[in-house]
């Protein structure tokens, strides 16, 4: 599963694993972050921009709705979710997919204290054959 980026491209970098059935591709400017067991990479450590892409074949004999739903009520448990936008459907690497929107409480590290940042996030669910890929895009508001 691809989209838009061309791998030839001497401005983006891969940052999916070999096991991943997608590719993901960022600015070469980002920072990857194959350590984390997921596809990810972020802008820089100051301003946390972060886009990660994660598969999975957890759901087979699901259809693209009930993964939207299954993934919305995962969102709806986080600390300080709002939904900013409805999922609307749309496409990734000309599959069909759903995007949407919303907030939720991240807490973060300052000086050895937690602190609850407020993030905005951006999620692409797809279905590819027989698993779904979830691309989210996030940033603190």
């Amino acid at each position: 599963m691809s989209a838009c980026v061309d791998p030839a491209s001497n401005e983006f970098q891969l940052v999916s694993g070999e096991k991943e059935m997608f590719e993901l591709y960022v600015p070469k400017t980002w920072v990857s972050n194959l350590s984390s067991g997921v596809a990810s990479a972020y802008a820089s450590f100051e301003d946390k921009v972060l886009v990660s892409a994660r598969s999975s074949d957890d759901f087979v004999g699901y259809t693209l709705d009930e993964f939207l739903n299954i993934s919305v009520q995962s969102f709806e448990s986080m600390s300080g979710y709002e939904l900013v936008s409805e999922a609307k459907a749309t496409t990734l690497g000309g599959k069909a997919a759903y995007v949407l929107e919303y907030k939720a409480m991240v807490t973060e590290t300052v000086n050895f204290v937690p602190v609850p940042v407020s993030y905005k996030f951006k999620v692409v669910l797809a279905q590819n054959e027989h698993y779904f890929v979830t691309l989210t895009y996030c940033a603190p508001e």
